[in-house]
């Protein structure tokens, strides 16, 4: 008003508030102030009657479960409210009323967290629900005391991770020894299964969660059991698991469910045994195995089950065991919205509904970038998610190094690129326009497909009558290093570039071996990798090759055409960065210049997650890109 435009002047950079309106000033604008500024000397408040303080929460929790109801307070500047009270005084006023007059204005981002993680009950005006997962959260730099049979409980629980690298016993396997870092996984995994909740193994891909996990069921198997475990896998880790079972495990029966292997009474009503099976598998016969428990499920590449809404995450959810875990080098791909299906098979209760997750986390975070949200997020997850980086645990593994070959095109080929560009960018901006995005998005994925293709074999439309650059490239950098005896891998997403790519290493004299998802006994392929001196080059599509294969051996690891999931291409990198290599690992992702794939590059870092769902087999990613992101992708 008139008043704030004469008492309130700037001067030298700063703004002044005349002695006299101060007091109105503060008292009107006080919680906006604070929501926006940082507050210094701000005991020269006290001037005004006004006071900032740090309230704290007070609980007298009863016994439960996943929840905990009962009392709480919350104390401010000596004095102490009813939690209803004071939350709906704050709600109002933006402020608390002291008994001396003052008016106090509690720390906003205590106030926060206590709306978001403390649930208010009707029965009374202090009575509440909160939830043991929430309690870290919430007791962090001294923001609450409490009391009672529940929090003694859950403090007992808590307390109990200060202690598990003491628990007794052998953690062995049959053929090699834990490592340090590895036992403390299965005694971590372990002091979960004694208090009946679920647990995810997030190591770094290449540090053995395929082994820990193994000594962790010789543990279990060792006393007394009539209940089997079962393990899902992809379809292409099967074998890859059985054999790891004999080597580290031979003593446990283990038998596959799957294929023509799927007789239920065989397989699982006999001797108890460890079961492996596929996702696939579980999805088609859930309605046989659904009335089945078992000791452990354990979903390997539980990524597998972040979509919801999917019949294999829905026959997954339906399963019954005593014991889950979840195994994953990357438990979030594309958003937090993973983390809500990984714990809703591990811990059903964890985050409430998906309601409850979107309004407490998911839109705070990745919509307003609450950081104290993502604080309280990461102190509910910790307790149940181990996750260690080769930097810190595997001082003697080798270095890796990673780089981008951006790859100059023919002429000819970029060419044919634009003009088939133009086209495509014409047909979709039409569609766009007609029906717009969400009603396009197939024909956008299909015009970003055909880009993509065309970027990095044009040979794959027939147009072009060359070889294409990248596979020039790539011809020139294997042949050396195969004559220095090195092995390498190579990661497409393309079958005709499997096929070219292959017989381009044939012509050059470079022994390989290809993998594609049609490719039967791959574990006999990557037998023969690693021992065949002979064999020099593997060449796999991505979705395939990626996942749960040890291919130490190779060294040199090429990424053809990149699969836009930056998670996806570490998974398939560290097929070759893992226990038991040697020697430096070296990875070139090849980008091909003035093309979608440079686009795609720069979205990726301007845009964090959206490439990574854009193409990854769901079409209705698309919806998320603007119109201005599809201009850019197509101009």
């Amino acid at each position: 008003g008139k008043v704030t435009k004469t008492a309130v002047y700037e001067e030298a950079g700063k703004f002044i508030i005349e002695p006299g309106y101060a007091q109105q000033f503060l008292s009107e604008y006080m919680s906006e102030l604070l929501g926006k500024f940082i507050l210094l000397e701000s005991q020269l408040l006290s001037r005004y009657k006004l006071r900032l303080g740090k309230p704290r929460l007070r609980l007298s929790l009863g016994k439960g479960i996943d929840y905990f109801e009962g009392k709480a307070e919350i104390e401010l500047e000596n004095q102490v409210f009813s939690f209803g009270r004071f939350m709906d005084e704050y709600r109002k006023h933006g402020f608390i009323m002291l008994n001396d007059g003052q008016r106090a204005y509690p720390d906003v981002k205590e106030i926060k967290r206590f709306e978001r993680l403390v649930t208010k009950l009707p029965t009374g005006d202090d009575a509440v629900a909160v939830s043991i997962f929430d309690l870290p959260a919430l007791s962090k730099g001294g923001g609450m005391v409490a009391s009672g049979a529940g929090w003694q409980q859950a403090e007992a629980f808590f307390s109990g991770y200060n202690t598990i690298a003491d628990r007794k016993g052998k953690y062995t396997i049959d053929s090699g020894k834990l490592r340090p870092y590895q036992k403390y996984a299965v005694q971590w995994m372990e002091y979960l299964s004694d208090h009946n909740l679920g647990a995810c193994l997030a190591d770094e891909m290449g540090l053995g969660k395929t082994v820990e996990v193994i000594a962790l069921l010789r543990r279990a198997y060792a006393s007394a059991t009539s209940l089997p475990s079962l393990i899902l896998v992809p379809r292409s880790l099967l074998y890859n698991w059985k054999a790891e079972l004999q080597r580290f495990a031979p003593e446990l029966e283990c038998r596959l469910y799957y294929g023509s292997e799927r007789e239920v009474e065989r397989v699982f009503k006999t001797s108890p045994a460890i079961i492996l099976s596929s996702y696939a598998t579980i999805r088609n016969d859930i309605k046989v195995l659904q009335g089945l428990e078992f000791l452990y499920l354990i979903l390997d590449e539980s990524q597998n089950i972040k979509n919801l809404g999917t019949q294999t995450a829905s026959a997954v959810l339906s399963l019954k065991a005593k014991h889950r875990l979840a195994l994953s080098g990357t438990p979030i791909e594309n958003n937090l919205g993973d983390l809500y299906s990984l714990f809703r098979f591990l811990n059903p209760a964890f985050f409430g509904g998906p309601a409850d997750f979107q309004r407490k986390y998911l839109r705070p975070i990745q919509d307003k970038n609450d950081r104290e949200a993502l604080v309280d997020l990461r102190a509910r997850v910790y307790p149940f998610m181990l996750r260690r980086l080769k930097q810190d645990v595997l001082s003697d593994l080798p270095p890796k190094t990673e780089q981008t070959a951006y790859i100059e095109l023919d002429p000819r080929h970029l060419a044919i690129y634009h003009r088939r560009r133009v086209e495509l960018k014409e047909k979709v901006a039409q569609a766009v326009g007609r029906e717009g995005i969400g009603k396009s998005s197939f024909l956008i994925l299909q015009a970003l497909t055909e880009l993509r293709r065309l970027a990095g074999i044009p040979e794959a439309d027939g147009e072009f009558d060359g070889v294409s650059a990248k596979r020039e490239y790539l011809k020139d950098m294997v042949g050396p290093i195969a004559a220095e005896g090195h092995k390498c891998l190579i990661f497409t997403n393309y079958l005709m570039s499997v096929e070219l790519i292959s017989e381009d290493l044939d012509a050059l004299g470079v022994g390989n071996l290809v993998m594609t998802g049609a490719t039967g006994d791959r574990q006999a392929l990557v037998h023969r990798f690693q021992t065949d001196p002979k064999i020099q080059a593997f060449i796999m599509t991505l979705k395939t090759g990626g996942l749960g294969l040890n291919l130490t051996a190779a060294d040199y690891v090429f990424i053809f055409d990149p699969w836009w999931n930056r998670s996806a291409e570490s998974q398939a990198i560290d097929r070759t960065h893992r226990i038991g290599q040697v020697n430096p690992v070296f990875c070139y992702r090849m980008i091909a210049r003035d093309t979608i794939e440079e686009k795609l590059l720069e979205l990726q870092n301007t845009k964090v997650g959206l490439v990574s769902s854009l193409l990854s087999v769901d079409s209705t990613a698309v919806k998320s890109l603007t119109e201005e992101d599809i201009a850019r992708l197509l101009g």
